[in-house]
């Protein structure tokens, strides 16, 4: 086995580091969009239940803005659930990463205590 050298280990190291903070910066903008779409279908749905109020509509325009409302919801909590999956995935893998660094990290200092 080859001897790794600390330039190597730091390469090592902040190739992890940029990756690392490519995931996080990737999940926190997909966040922020995601934010940003249930404000705007919140705007959207107050927006329309305001218009529906002022107009004073029958009670079938009522019925089709609930069923709307009950959609929009559902598909919310779909996405949700499928996000959640995906950063539990990512979490394993990060895990995994780091793992694999500290096991890398004591065997260098094994290497170091038997002299190699």
């Amino acid at each position: 086995m080859e001897n790794v050298t600390w330039p190597q280990l730091l390469a090592a190291g902040s190739i992890v580091g940029v990756a690392t903070m490519t995931i996080f910066g990737w999940l926190f903008s997909r966040q922020a969009s995601l934010d940003r779409k249930i404000d705007e279908g919140l705007d959207k749905v107050h927006k329309r239940i305001d218009e529906q109020q002022e107009e004073k509509q029958d009670k079938s325009t009522c019925v089709n803005t609930h069923g709307g409302i009950i959609q929009s919801l559902s598909r919310l909590e779909k996405d949700s659930l499928s996000n959640g999956e995906r950063l539990a995935r990512i979490e394993t893998c990060l895990d995994f990463l780091v793992q694999g660094l500290r096991e890398h990290k004591a065997e260098h200092q094994k290497m170091r205590a038997n002299g190699i």
